[in-house]
């Protein structure tokens, strides 16, 4: 069976990082590489959802084979040790030249970038807690 990487943060799942996945287990079986604590951390203070929660989360989808951490900016290091037949990312990075690109050629990976449109934004999501976070539970 073919081997998958995917890698994000995955600070707040949404229903995009769930259709991410479910596209890229068409391909084979999948591993979620997500960011550190400390990464999250440096990248959105304490709205930082806890490393062992998203992890918990992502392995509790049907699609999710195993939840690999990693504290470099990207996973080149991990692509070249799992050597992925497929690296999925997001649409979000059909025009972008990916600084892992050297490492997926090196792995002989190729690169699939899901053909929706993105829909959902994790920054976006964020603002929003920022501004409509409720100040007590109770009334």
């Amino acid at each position: 069976m073919s081997r998958v990487l995917i890698s994000g943060t995955f600070n707040l799942l949404h229903p995009g990082h769930v259709q991410l996945i479910e596209y890229g287990a068409s391909f084979g079986q999948v591993t979620v590489a997500i960011n550190s604590q400390e990464y999250l951390e440096r990248k959105y203070g304490d709205l930082a959802v806890a490393q062992e929660h998203r992890e918990y989360i992502l392995r509790a989808i049907k699609w999710v084979d195993d939840v690999v951490v990693f504290t470099e900016e990207h996973p080149g290091w991990l692509i070249e040790r799992l050597r992925p037949d497929f690296y999925v990312r997001g649409p979000d990075y059909r025009s972008v030249v990916l600084p892992e690109q050297e490492y997926l050629d090196r792995a002989g990976s190729q690169l699939v970038i899901f053909p929706g449109k993105k829909i959902y934004n994790g920054s976006d999501l964020k603002h929003t807690l920022e501004v409509d976070r409720p100040k007590s539970i109770r009334s």
